[in-house]
């Protein structure tokens, strides 16, 4: 399996994982008002889903972290990141922009669209 077929299932992995976990984060609070309120066993549920999207996720960086010329763990949501970049966005070369704006992460103040320079990683 090529790494960009590898990025697409791991994306489709991770939109049907977050929505299948708002949907019943969505269900618990119309059902009890407050999520707190929920059963242990939906606890569980929604404890399990939050589990799988973030393992999906965290694939999904190692392998943009491999492939990359960019750091994608700087200044760019996470949540972006695994839902919307595209795979030639992922490995496209530091000479030419992205195709897309990515949006900002709190704190951040650089866009990377125009700052197309490697996040230098000196925090961690």
């Amino acid at each position: 399996m090529s790494d960009r077929d590898r990025w697409e299932k791991l994306r489709a992995d991770y939109l049907a994982t977050s929505r299948a976990l708002q949907d019943l984060d969505i269900k618990l609070s119309v059902k009890y008002g407050r999520r707190e309120w929920a059963s242990t066993t939906e606890q569980k549920k929604l404890d399990q889903l939050r589990q799988r999207r973030d393992r999906t996720a965290n694939k999904m960086f190692d392998l943009a972290e491999r492939r990359s010329p960019r750091d994608w763990g700087r200044g760019v949501p996470f949540h972006w990141i695994a839902s919307s970049l595209s795979w030639d966005d992922v490995i496209r070369p530091l000479n030419e922009p992205l195709s897309v704006t990515p949006p900002l992460s709190y704190g951040a103040t650089t866009p990377m669209r125009d700052n197309p320079q490697p996040w230098a990683k000196v925090f961690g």
